[in-house]
Protein backbone atom coordinates (compact mmCIF):
# COMPACT_ATOMS: atom_id res chain seq x y z
CA UNK A 1 0.00 0.00 0.00
CA UNK A 2 2.93 2.30 0.80
CA UNK A 3 3.79 1.94 -3.13
CA UNK A 4 0.48 2.95 -4.47
CA UNK A 5 0.80 5.93 -2.24
CA UNK A 6 4.96 6.75 -3.10
CA UNK A 7 3.62 6.25 -6.67
CA UNK A 8 0.40 8.30 -6.36
CA UNK A 9 2.45 11.18 -4.25
CA UNK A 10 5.47 10.62 -7.22
CA UNK A 11 2.57 11.20 -9.96
CA UNK A 12 1.13 14.24 -8.70
CA UNK A 13 4.24 16.29 -7.74
CA UNK A 14 5.96 15.48 -11.11
CA UNK A 15 2.96 16.74 -12.59
CA UNK A 16 3.14 19.79 -10.93
CA UNK A 17 6.93 20.27 -11.04
CA UNK A 18 6.66 19.35 -15.05
CA UNK A 19 4.13 21.53 -15.30
CA UNK A 20 5.53 24.57 -14.09
CA UNK A 21 8.56 23.83 -16.02
CA UNK A 22 7.50 23.46 -19.03
CA UNK A 23 4.55 25.37 -19.32
CA UNK A 24 4.31 27.69 -22.61
CA UNK A 25 3.42 31.59 -22.68
CA UNK A 26 0.76 32.06 -23.92
CA UNK A 27 1.53 33.16 -26.92
CA UNK A 28 3.78 29.69 -27.84
CA UNK A 29 -0.01 27.95 -26.20
CA UNK A 30 -1.62 29.85 -28.81
CA UNK A 31 -0.06 28.58 -32.07
CA UNK A 32 0.65 24.92 -30.85
CA UNK A 33 -2.84 23.86 -29.54
CA UNK A 34 -4.88 21.99 -32.17
CA UNK A 35 -8.45 20.36 -32.70
CA UNK A 36 -8.47 16.48 -32.43
CA UNK A 37 -12.18 14.93 -32.13
CA UNK A 38 -12.73 12.84 -30.00
CA UNK A 39 -14.62 9.47 -30.00
CA UNK A 40 -18.08 8.85 -30.12
CA UNK A 41 -19.99 11.62 -27.52
CA UNK A 42 -18.57 11.92 -24.65
CA UNK A 43 -18.59 14.43 -21.31
CA UNK A 44 -14.75 14.94 -20.61
CA UNK A 45 -13.90 15.69 -17.22
CA UNK A 46 -10.26 15.28 -17.29
CA UNK A 47 -7.36 15.42 -19.09
CA UNK A 48 -3.48 15.03 -18.36
CA UNK A 49 -0.71 14.94 -20.41
CA UNK A 50 2.71 13.45 -20.23
CA UNK A 51 4.59 14.34 -23.11
CA UNK A 52 3.20 15.69 -26.84
CA UNK A 53 2.60 12.15 -27.31
CA UNK A 54 0.74 10.84 -24.94
CA UNK A 55 -1.94 12.25 -23.04
CA UNK A 56 -5.37 10.19 -21.03
CA UNK A 57 -8.82 11.46 -20.52
CA UNK A 58 -11.33 10.17 -18.51
CA UNK A 59 -14.86 10.80 -17.99
CA UNK A 60 -18.44 9.49 -19.64
CA UNK A 61 -18.93 8.17 -23.15
CA UNK A 62 -21.85 7.54 -24.86
CA UNK A 63 -22.21 5.23 -27.41
CA UNK A 64 -24.15 4.96 -30.64
CA UNK A 65 -26.68 2.67 -28.93
CA UNK A 66 -27.38 5.03 -26.47
CA UNK A 67 -25.78 3.18 -23.52
CA UNK A 68 -23.73 5.36 -21.31
CA UNK A 69 -20.35 4.38 -19.31
CA UNK A 70 -17.22 5.67 -17.39
CA UNK A 71 -14.18 4.98 -19.41
CA UNK A 72 -10.96 6.43 -20.23
CA UNK A 73 -9.74 7.06 -23.69
CA UNK A 74 -5.53 7.71 -24.60
CA UNK A 75 -4.08 10.05 -27.47
CA UNK A 76 -1.19 9.54 -29.41
CA UNK A 77 0.10 12.48 -30.80
CA UNK A 78 -2.35 12.53 -33.72
CA UNK A 79 -5.47 10.59 -32.83
CA UNK A 80 -7.73 9.62 -29.81
CA UNK A 81 -8.06 5.83 -28.76
CA UNK A 82 -11.36 3.87 -28.58
CA UNK A 83 -12.41 4.28 -24.91
CA UNK A 84 -11.61 1.66 -22.18
CA UNK A 85 -14.44 1.07 -19.81
CA UNK A 86 -12.94 1.94 -15.94
CA UNK A 87 -15.75 0.26 -13.95
CA UNK A 88 -17.48 2.38 -11.47
CA UNK A 89 -20.53 4.39 -11.88
CA UNK A 90 -19.27 7.34 -9.92
CA UNK A 91 -18.76 10.13 -12.05
CA UNK A 92 -14.16 10.29 -12.79
CA UNK A 93 -13.33 13.95 -11.90
CA UNK A 94 -9.42 13.93 -12.26
CA UNK A 95 -6.53 12.53 -13.69
CA UNK A 96 -2.83 12.50 -13.67
CA UNK A 97 -0.07 10.72 -16.04
CA UNK A 98 3.74 10.60 -15.84
CA UNK A 99 4.25 8.25 -18.78
CA UNK A 100 2.21 6.25 -21.60
CA UNK A 101 2.41 3.47 -18.64
CA UNK A 102 1.56 4.72 -15.92
CA UNK A 103 -1.86 7.08 -15.35
CA UNK A 104 -3.92 7.53 -11.69
CA UNK A 105 -8.11 8.38 -12.39
CA UNK A 106 -10.29 9.42 -9.27
CA UNK A 107 -13.77 9.39 -8.69
CA UNK A 108 -15.84 11.41 -6.89
CA UNK A 109 -15.82 9.29 -4.07
CA UNK A 110 -12.07 9.38 -3.74
CA UNK A 111 -11.79 5.58 -5.32
CA UNK A 112 -8.50 5.67 -7.90
CA UNK A 113 -8.26 3.89 -10.94
CA UNK A 114 -4.72 2.98 -12.84
CA UNK A 115 -3.61 2.63 -15.89
CA UNK A 116 -0.95 0.79 -16.88
CA UNK A 117 -0.56 1.58 -20.85
CA UNK A 118 -3.52 -0.89 -21.70
CA UNK A 119 -5.97 -1.28 -18.86
CA UNK A 120 -7.49 0.59 -16.68
CA UNK A 121 -7.87 -1.00 -13.09
CA UNK A 122 -9.35 -0.54 -9.67
CA UNK A 123 -6.90 0.21 -7.26
CA UNK A 124 -7.13 -1.16 -3.67
CA UNK A 125 -9.08 1.39 -1.29
CA UNK A 126 -7.43 2.78 1.92
CA UNK A 127 -8.77 4.77 4.56
CA UNK A 128 -7.00 6.87 7.27
CA UNK A 129 -5.32 4.63 10.41
CA UNK A 130 -4.55 1.86 8.29
CA UNK A 131 -0.76 1.57 7.17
Amino acid sequence: MVSLVRRLLVALLTGLIVGSLAAPSAAQAASSWSKHAFPFGTELQAVSCSSSSFCAAVGSFTLPDSSVYRAGATFNGSSWSAPKRIHTTSDLSVVSCTSRSFCLAGDEFGQAYAFNGSFWTRTRQWSRGRA
